[in-house]
């Protein structure tokens, strides 16, 4: 059985990793998305963990970066609810600004 110690630092590790690859997918989205209109962005979707299972009140941080020179331009913020969703909005950024 696993020491209890290992399962915090698993779960902490899971969100750092998550954290960075929905940092990168908004990243891409966005940048695709913004070329194509202007208006609110949204980035949602579910928190789990490696067996799958949902994970419930979990922060999340989304950082939108500037296409030309990857600076960060506006960093979002969610916590999952107790199904492990999340909605972001980012609002009144054009293909100007970003």
């Amino acid at each position: 059985m696993a020491r209890r110690g290992n399962s915090t630092r698993t779960r902490v590790a899971f969100a750092f990793t998550l954290t960075v690859a929905i940092a990168l997918v908004a990243m891409f989205v966005l940048s695709q998305s913004v070329q194509a209109a202007s208006g609110p962005k949204q980035v949602r979707g579910y928190v789990r963990d490696v067996d799958g299972r949902f994970i419930d009140e979990i922060p999340i941080t989304i950082n939108i970066r500037r296409a030309s020179d990857n600076t960060i331009r506006a960093t979002l913020t969610d916590t999952s609810d107790v199904d492990g969703y999340y909605s972001s909005f980012a609002q009144g950024y054009s293909q100007n600004y970003l």
